[in-house]
């Protein structure tokens, strides 16, 4: 998984998540420049659903990679939106609890 990071860094964090049958810089190809001014936007490439050839395992596994870069990144607080990859955050907050 590939995660692509846009505005700064020092911005509070918005996480967006794709849904199953698309790409995530293609989803949110028009909200991507407007947020970036004021956020750090993160846009997970789900595995599967890229041009790296990647293949998806399960939704379990994608919570975890998003998990660990964020926690390898120190993200601690940040905003979700997502189209049906809500399954991803659902998975990720229980592995979490």
């Amino acid at each position: 998984m590939k995660i692509l990071e846009y505005g700064d860094e020092k911005n509070p964090a918005v996480l967006l998540i794709h849904g199953m049958a698309c790409e995530g810089r293609h989803s949110f190809s028009k909200v991507i420049p407007l947020l970036k001014e004021n956020y750090r936007v993160l846009v997970p490439l789900l595995d599967g659903h890229d041009k790296q050839k990647t293949t998806f395992t399960s939704i379990e596994d994608q919570a975890r990679h998003i998990f660990s870069y964020l926690s390898e990144h120190v993200i601690k607080q940040f905003d979700v939106k997502c189209q049906d990859g809500g399954r991803v955050c659902i998975h990720g907050e229980v592995m979490n609890e």
